[in-house]
This record gives C-alpha cells, structure tokens and sequence, in this order.
C-alpha cells in the first residue's frame, strides 16, 4: 500500500485564518488533494476512510452508510465521475503526482 509520506506533492502554505480546523496541517492539505485524484471529486467519506491518508487516524472512521451512499452515487454515474484514474497501480498515482 502506498501511503501519504511515499508521496511529495508541493502545496501552498495557507494564511492561518484559512485553515478549516485546529488540527488541519499540510499532511491535511496533502492528503485531501491526493484523496481527491484518488477516489473524485466531493467523495468526502471514502477520502475520510482511506487509511493511506490522515484523516481516519485524526478524526475516525465515518458513517459506513454514507460511504456506502457515495459509493452508490458513483456507481449510478456508471464510471463517468469519482475513480478517474482506478485503472492506474499505485506506483504510477505517486509518479504522476510527484512533481
């Protein structure tokens, strides 16, 4: 499995009244953008529930119905939004993201 820090990925520092938690941090930031390219756009659950990422250690596991619910609404898009690059290995999502 390909985790968070196998990952480099430039991100802007934010102003600190942008920040959306106490704890939101650049791991935050970095894990959110790759959590989007990984599983699509608004796939906040599943992002949330992704272990390669910060968010289930920092603020717990999300409701198994609504990650099932964002999981049927991609599955009624039949493929044309969210997994965007399903087809890709891990090793070639770290490639393209490091720049």
């Amino acid at each position: 499995m390909l985790f968070l820090s196998d990952i480099d990925v430039w991100v802007p520092e934010p102003d600190h009244s942008e920040v959306p938690a106490e704890w939101w941090d650049f791991d935050a930031d970095k894990s959110l953008l790759i959590g989007v390219f990984k599983h699509g756009y608004e796939k906040y659950n599943t992002i949330r529930a992704d272990p390669a990422l910060c968010f289930l250690e920092r603020v717990g596991k999300p409701d198994e119905k609504a990650v099932a619910a964002e999981q049927r609404a991609n599955d009624y898009m039949d493929g044309q939004a969210g997994d965007w690059f399903g087809h890709m290995d891990e090793m070639e999502l770290a490639n393209m993201l490091h720049c």
